[in-house]
């Protein structure tokens, strides 16, 4: 009786831990816009800018619409979708986006670690402290990438 009662805790504590990393611990800051979630099951949520934003699940995808922000996960991964670009941020990588309308043009500031972004065929790595503007050519259709240093 005493060994069981000792392995159904044991499954409880492991069960518990195993949910908690489920969740990416995230900041998602400086929101100038609107955002929609959607959630690794499919589901779908729009963020209004004074709208708050709970834990995450790791794996989730956030579309930044017409605002930009600041994208930086503790702990497992997001990924964000600027315009046609879409980057996957871990855990210790950090990140502001935004997306200039005008110029049809996606922006990834990376501020720590380093991401990588896809747009198209094309995969770009942008490092700490470096920023690209993506955009698509209107003749071949194929992405264009700028990389500022800073």
């Amino acid at each position: 009786m005493k060994t069981r009662k000792t392995l159904f805790i044991l499954f409880f504590v492991a069960v518990f831990f195993c949910a908690a990393n489920l969740y990416a611990a995230h900041v998602i800051a400086n929101r100038t816009g609107a955002i929609r979630i959607e959630y690794p099951d499919g589901t779908l949520q729009d963020v209004g800018i004074d709208e708050s934003i709970s834990n995450l699940p790791s794996g989730s995808i956030v579309y930044s619409m017409d605002s930009s922000m600041t994208v930086a996960p503790v702990e497992g991964y997001l990924t964000v979708t600027v315009g046609s670009s879409i980057a996957k941020v871990d855990a210790g990588s950090g990140v502001t986006v935004y997306y200039n309308k005008s110029k049809d043009a996606s922006y990834f500031q990376c501020e720590a670690g380093e991401i990588t972004v896809h747009t198209g065929g094309l995969t770009t790595i942008v490092k700490k402290n470096e920023e690209v503007e993506i955009t698509i050519d209107e003749e071949t259709g194929l992405p264009e990438v700028r990389k500022f240093v800073e």
